[in-house]
């Protein structure tokens, strides 16, 4: 059977010699069909074109992205590491002002875990971020665990020194008047019985009338008159501390209950009481003993 040919005609727009082509049915299929291929495969390639520049382009961002988390990581780590040192160094002042203060606790006996926040180089260079970022959470934790109990010993220490700044103001270190000691603390031959006895001040003789300070910050006790003491002021200063003070002129310039700081006048020298002159019986009692004020005069 014959074939049925097509017959296609190429005209030129200028001059030229027209061209037929001739075609049976199954190649003009066949050429429309290698036409529709490369078309598909044309589109195809864009797009994968398309794709594949925009999965580059997330890469690079992924990357930028990645780039950027290392380096916050390093930074992280690297103020962990500058945290640790800090608190090395706050636990240095604490044993020293422990050792100053002669103060220990249960915090400096456990010698403190030894933690430490830096990363190391290595794992900052090519790790992973995620263990990099475990590492540091944990070094987190400790260190926070010891800036805690480093905070609990620091406040210790403070509340040790308040006191101890409490006790140094309570403590009875100034002359309370300015004269020489005529008598001191401890066991006398009576001026008036000639038999022995305890003296338990000092008698600190000067000119009538010199102001008498107090020596320590306290609330005064008692202002009155006492057979051979004659006029006494007695100050609590707190902490056991108590100073009492005889022979005074009448009417002194404090009352009962009036609070007093280290160098307020709170009387004068006189010859009130049992006494041979004028002069100043300064006694010094810590919870309910005399002691020589000696020992705490500067």
């Amino acid at each position: 059977m014959k074939k049925t040919l097509y017959t296609f005609m190429v005209i030129p727009q200028k001059k030229g010699a027209v061209r037929k082509i001739n075609l049976s049915l199954s190649s003009i299929g066949s050429l429309i069909f290698a036409i529709m291929l490369i078309l598909a495969v044309s589109v195809y390639l864009c797009v994968d074109k398309m794709e594949n520049e925009k999965k580059l382009g997330d890469l690079e961002h992924y990357r930028q992205i990645t780039e950027t988390q290392k380096e916050q990581i390093d930074l992280l780590a690297d103020k962990v590491t500058e945290f640790e040192k800090k608190m090395e160094n706050l636990q240095q002042i604490d044993r020293k002002l422990r050792s100053l203060s002669n103060l220990r606790s249960d915090r400096d006996v456990k010698n403190f875990m030894g933690v430490g926040g830096s990363i190391p180089d290595g794992m900052k260079a090519g790790e992973s971020e995620k263990r990099a970022v475990k590492e540091i959470d944990r070094s987190m934790d400790e260190l926070l665990e010891k800036a805690e109990s480093r905070e609990k010993s620091l406040q210790e220490l403070i509340g040790f020194f308040i006191k101890q700044q409490s006790v140094r103001v309570a403590t009875p270190s100034i002359w309370p008047v300015a004269g020489w000691v005529t008598s001191e603390f401890g066991y006398r031959i009576s001026p008036f019985s000639d038999r022995k006895e305890l003296h338990q001040g000092l008698d600190i003789a000067t000119r009538p009338g010199e102001e008498v300070v107090a020596p320590a910050n306290g609330v005064v006790r008692k202002v009155g008159y006492e057979p051979g003491m004659g006029q006494v002021v007695v100050i609590n200063h707190g902490y056991g501390f108590v100073t009492s003070y005889a022979h005074l002129k009448k009417n002194p310039p404090v009352k009962t209950g009036r609070k007093v700081r280290r160098g307020d006048v709170i009387g004068y020298v006189g010859m009130s009481g049992k006494t041979t002159g004028p002069h100043l019986h300064y006694s010094v009692s810590v919870n309910g003993r005399y002691m020589n004020p000696r020992k705490y005069l500067m």
